[in-house]
């Protein structure tokens, strides 16, 4: 509960901040900030998610594991940033940028700051110290949208951007070793790294793929499109992603040791991993209908007149709603039992489907990456999900039949939305007006249909689920 309302906190704070800020920057600033950011967040993300995983991984880690995982995150964090700083000027002409060059040298500061911090966070998450952990975290998030604001008002332009990650990253390191100190002993002995490399060195190829499947619709939107262009993708993407990104790290965080530690109850494992699916269908899939209908009335009202290009993208990135969240938990249950190559190779193909469908999605436009993207993220959840269902005795039935009670209400939902959609195209509406109709046919669909059928969409997964939160 702690980790969730940490999470929500701070994806409040992240919405108003991108709503104020899409009104002092321009997309162009965007863009050049989200080219640099998402170079120097790809090599902090592997490194700092191989340190707790490689820690979350042992349920009660000792000295000689956390000894070892600081050594690492040393290193990695140290060789990343010179790696970064090195091919700057790379970075730069590839995005046919000035603005990313001048970037990287500042913003790759978040490489080793980010990783240097995983070990006290990985000790935090072993211990479920979940509290500390999102009280530290909605605490950066402020700061990262104070900062970001003040100096965006004063004119700071991308560089606005680029300082509210590095003073969040900063705290976030200074925090979390507060919460969670540990022995700062550096260690070369060989045999006390061999445990902890090779767990992390699967894991970190799969964070590898994971990232680049994650970021490569951006590269080649700011390559093909430009800056400008992706700028505008990444607010789309950014919307779209917010909740899901904000729910997803709950799930890691919470379901990670919880199923590594029932690893060997492969009963408890199903019921749990089923019901997950089955949750996240119930409230995604209607999720993803509404967002379809409400794209740009979002765009208009959070981000405002000048970006009126990412409604048409967050209109069809919506239809990925629901996989791209529920493949947390598909991947987290896979790494909880120790498939990390089994996932890293299906990470890869998921990098190559992005990279495929953004290529050729690029060519229609920003609309038609949204499209592409989409469907490479369904592909990679049926991919993922197989790899679950062997490894804890799921058919594919079961798995089916888990996300029935979400799509029975996203389709009413969609007929309702239709209905209002219709009757709506000779009335002039402002977008808060639109908005706050489909938040209401969408509460009352979820009322009338839990209502009057609630034991046949809840189902028993789901409801095992609901009476395991309620006690």
């Amino acid at each position: 509960m702690w980790a969730l309302s940490g999470q929500i906190t701070s994806m409040i704070l992240r919405l108003v901040g991108l709503a104020y800020l899409a009104r002092l920057l321009a997309p162009s600033d965007y863009g050049a900030f989200g080219a640099a950011f998402l170079c120097a967040n790809i090599l902090a993300s592997i490194g700092r998610e191989t340190v707790i995983g490689s820690l979350v991984n042992h349920r009660q880690p000792l000295p000689h594991h956390i000894s070892s995982a600081f050594t690492l995150s040393v290193a990695v964090g140290c060789l990343g940033y010179i790696f970064l700083w090195a091919i700057g000027p790379l970075i730069g002409s590839f995005f046919h940028s000035q603005d990313v060059e001048a970037l990287i040298p500042v913003l790759g500061l978040i490489v080793p700051v980010s990783i240097l911090s995983a070990t006290a966070t990985g000790l935090l998450q072993s211990r479920f110290g979940f509290q500390k952990l999102a009280g530290a975290e909605v605490v950066a998030q402020l700061l990262n949208t104070a900062a970001s604001i003040l100096l965006a008002t004063y004119g700071w332009g991308y560089w606005a951007l680029a300082w509210g990650q590095i003073i969040a990253a900063v705290y976030l390191l200074a925090t979390s070793y507060f919460l969670s100190p540990h022995n700062l002993k550096l260690t070369l002995r060989w045999h006390e790294h061999k445990e902890i490399i090779k767990y992390s060195s699967g894991y970190s190829l799969t964070q590898l793929s994971n990232n680049l499947g994650r970021n490569l619709d951006n590269i080649i939107v700011g390559i093909s499109l430009g800056q400008t262009a992706l700028g505008v993708y990444g607010r789309a993407f950014n919307l779209f992603t917010l909740p899901v990104t904000t729910l997803g790290l709950v799930i890691g965080r919470v379901l990670f040791p919880a199923f590594a530690e029932a690893k060997n109850d492969v009963g408890r494992l199903k019921r749990g991993y089923l019901g997950g699916i089955a949750i996240c269908s119930l409230l995604l899939t209607p999720a993803s209908v509404a967002l379809w209908f409400s794209a740009h009335d979002i765009v208009s009202v959070i981000l405002g007149g000048q970006w009126v290009g990412a409604g048409e993208p967050l209109k069809y990135l919506s239809i990925a709603l629901l996989p791209r969240f529920s493949y947390k938990i598909t991947e987290t249950l896979s790494f909880s039992l120790g498939a990390v190559y089994g996932t890293a190779l299906r990470q890869t193909l998921y990098a190559i489907l992005v990279l495929v469908a953004s290529l050729v999605g690029s060519l229609y436009g920003l609309e038609g990456v949204s499209i592409g993207v989409s469907l490479a993220i369904f592909v990679f959840y049926f991919l993922s999900a197989g790899l679950a269902n062997q490894l804890v005795g799921v058919q594919w039935r079961e798995f089916f039949a888990a996300h029935i009670g979400g799509l029975i209400i996203a389709a009413t939902l969609g007929f309702g939305l239709g209905i209002f959609e219709f009757q709506l195209e000779q009335v002039a509406l402002s977008s808060i007006l639109r908005l706050l109709g489909i938040a209401a046919i969408t509460l009352i669909t979820y009322a009338v249909m839990l209502g009057l059928f609630a034991r046949f969409i809840l189902g028993n997964s789901a409801k095992s689920i609901i009476m395991r939160l309620k006690k």
